[in-house]
């Protein structure tokens, strides 16, 4: 068989990576822990072969070699040859869906690396690969995260009206009802992860409504996540320090009121109340909402402080020890929409919502309308 010109690359990748993946077969598999470079360029060799069915068998027993040929496929697809770069291409997404964490972690690397090329195809064929994948590689980074010790709370659109009415963040999501999506990360004493795992927020499908609250003392420097927010756009980075857990009325007025207290927190504990107005944080006044936040930075969790509030025309002194950060893994709003999705799913008459618009889970990207 001729080999392809470069000139076909486009849609001959094209077909190739839409195709489901090859299956494997157990003849002329290559068990990952015996491959070595030298095997591996060779099979690499083999995928523009004259015989099909020996570019095949190449393909199929690369997809079995895992994390070691990671560097091998990167190299490959941005070969010459249409067929390498194509078939290496094809290995490198069955890889990316891997269970394994090292794998799919260097080929994710891998990919972005490719975005990064001089060569035009191959920055198309990598990010349409990321993009076939985008919810998966959102799950995937919620996972890591929460395992090297942040917090994710996902939340809907309703959320953001919410918190743009309590001066957070203002709606710019273009989510729609019953969305399903992560929203605020905190990044607190147990984050073990530093600057360098700060890459996963990259991950993230949905960042038109995304806060990354970074607390003091967990070993991120503010300076360096702002610089890394100010490259993913709608991503807001904010500096916070020990948790208290209410939540201010508004940015506007001069004085702090108290519109929320979070069930369990530090502030309920305390014996605060929604209508209380926060006059004093130990010695110093307090004005506005924000002041509040910022004073808390100079605290450490754990700390007890005395703050003072007006309730019905009475000054009370009230001691709290501050806490940990910590949040629910969804938000009232979020928790509602998966148990309105299960409703749907189980009697879609119910909203009157046709059987094919429902997604098979709030965070699907096929979204139920109102």
């Amino acid at each position: 068989m001729n080999h392809l010109s470069s000139k076909s690359l486009p849609c001959f990748a094209l077909l190739i990576l839409s195709a489901a993946a090859i299956a494997s077969d157990d003849q002329g598999n290559v068990s990952t822990s015996s491959t070595t470079p030298a095997e591996i360029a060779h099979l690499i060799q083999q995928l523009e072969h004259p015989d099909f069915s020996q570019r095949e068998a190449a393909t199929r027993q690369l997809q079995q070699t895992g994390e070691i040929a990671i560097t091998a496929l990167l190299e490959a697809s941005q070969s010459q040859s249409p067929e390498v770069a194509t078939r290496s291409l094809q290995v490198l997404e069955d890889l990316f869906l891997s269970d394994d964490p090292a794998t799919f972690i260097a080929v994710d690397d891998a990919l972005n690396e490719l975005m990064d090329s001089t060569q035009g195809m191959v920055v198309v064929a990598a990010s349409q690969i990321l993009a076939r994948h985008m919810l998966l590689r959102e799950k995937r980074a919620v996972q890591i995260i929460r395992d090297l010790g942040g917090t994710v709370q996902y939340g809907t659109i309703e959320d953001s009206y919410a918190s743009q009415q309590r001066f957070m963040m203002g709606p710019t999501s273009r989510s729609r009802p019953f969305e399903v999506y992560p929203r605020i990360i905190i990044l607190g004493k147990k984050w073990t992860g530093g600057l360098e795992a700060l890459k996963y927020l990259r991950w993230l499908a949905h960042r038109d409504d995304l806060t990354l609250y970074v607390v003091r003392g967990n070993g991120v420097p503010l300076a360096d996540a702002q610089a890394l927010g100010a490259t993913l756009p709608n991503l807001n980075v904010l500096e916070r320090g020990p948790y208290l857990g209410l939540v201010g009325r508004s940015g506007d007025q001069p004085i702090c009121d108290v519109d929320d207290v979070a069930p369990d927190g530090p502030a309920m504990q305390a014996g605060l109340r929604p209508g209380d107005t926060i006059l004093k944080l130990e010695d110093k006044k307090v004005g506005p909402f924000q002041d509040l936040i910022d004073q808390l930075k100079e605290y450490e969790i754990g700390q007890t402080v005395t703050i003072t509030v007006r309730r019905n025309g009475e000054t009370k002194a009230l001691e709290v020890v501050l806490g940990e950060w910590k949040m629910s893994d969804y938000s009232d709003n979020a928790q509602r929409a998966i148990e309105q999705t299960e409703q749907i799913k189980s009697n879609p008459r119910a909203l009157d919502t046709p059987p094919n618009s429902i997604p098979s889970d709030p965070f699907d990207d096929r979204l139920i309308e109102k």
